[in-house]
């Protein structure tokens, strides 16, 4: 073992029959991990990346980022499996792959500002995406929708939709909308102005006599205490989903509308954050809430159904999830 490092020896004691996979834990990538764990090595590079804090505490450090790629040029994993989501590490990911021909696959997981690549924003201004060589996707909806940046679509399926579709129940009959919960995503310190469209939607529900539920996004940083609203934590979101739990959901461009839509729960979507020409706003249009009475009877509506589905179908939120990872590395 003289002419070897540790991390060569390493890496080549345990797992040389299995390739080895880079992972990232996510609702959206469980499942493909669960699927393919058989037929590979698995690490997890988020909880790899944490531990490389003894190298630098911040994600821009450049002795943390060397470390990595380091690691990654020995271990010398043949599949990276990442979130569209833009940050230090898909960085490294990519310049990895670029230099050593790996599959770098990036799962859709969302469809909001961050994970949602449009054309539609002002000025001709594109949104960033990661870079990839397999960009895996829901349905053909995203491919006419967004800019190519030298990746390459695939489509696969929801991979929630095969362990979920189980839970699945048909749409609820409702008389009048009682219980909303609403949903924001995340409120940053330095977003404190834009909890004032919120604030008037709890406002008016609570005088027409609704009972608000708020679940916060586990990243909020922001949040006024109000009375006759009830905060809802450390609870099984897709439980109550699936149970039907609350007459209306309301939220803005986080995923959460997706899957309220995809257990057939009636939904609404306002735009806390005012983020521009959201295709949630083209599809489903905005919840009014200087006319906050007759909005909730509009979405009572028989055809309010007919377009929710509509939507989840464009998504392809129906589509059964195809595992096609091992095809990629043969």
């Amino acid at each position: 073992m003289k002419d070897k490092s540790f991390l060569n020896w390493f890496s080549s004691i345990k797992w040389k029959r299995k390739p080895i996979l880079f992972y990232t834990e996510h609702r959206q990538t469980i499942p493909i991990i669960q699927e393919n764990k058989k037929d590979f090595v698995l690490i997890n590079f988020v909880q790899l990346w944490k531990f490389l804090r003894i190298f630098g505490k911040t994600n821009s450090s450049k002795l943390r980022a060397k470390v990595y790629y380091l690691i990654l040029k020995t271990l010398k994993p043949e599949v990276i499996i990442d979130i569209n989501w833009i940050g230090r590490v898909a960085m490294i990911h990519h310049i990895y792959s670029r230099k050593n021909r790996v599959k770098l696959v990036v799962v859709q997981h969302g469809f909001y500002t961050g994970g949602y690549i449009s054309n539609r924003f002002p000025e001709g201004r594109w949104h960033k995406m990661a870079r990839c060589t397999h960009f895996w996707i829901w349905s053909e909806f995203i491919s006419g929708e967004v800019l190519m940046n030298n990746s390459t679509f695939f489509v696969n399926g929801n991979p929630l939709y095969n362990d979920l579709i189980k839970f699945k129940q048909p749409f609820r009959r409702i008389e009048k909308v009682k219980t909303i919960l609403i949903a924001p995503t995340n409120f940053t310190r330095k977003e404190g102005e834009k909890l004032d469209k919120l604030m008037n939607l709890v406002s008016k529900l609570v005088d027409s006599g609704v009972q608000v539920f708020i679940k916060l996004h586990h990243l909020n940083e922001l949040f006024p205490k109000l009375e006759n609203i009830i905060i809802l934590e450390n609870i099984n979101f897709y439980e109550v989903l699936y149970k039907q739990e609350f007459d209306l959901i309301i939220a803005d461009h986080s995923t959460t509308l997706l899957d309220a839509m995809f257990f057939n729960n009636l939904v609404a979507f306002c735009n806390f954050h005012n983020s521009p020409n959201t295709l949630y706003e083209k599809l489903l249009g905005e919840l009014n809430i200087e006319s906050i009475e007759h909005e909730l009877v509009k979405c009572l509506l028989p055809d309010r159904i007919e377009l929710q589905t509509k939507f989840l179908n464009y998504l392809g939120l129906n589509n059964p999830y195809s595992n096609s990872l091992r095809s990629i590395i043969n």
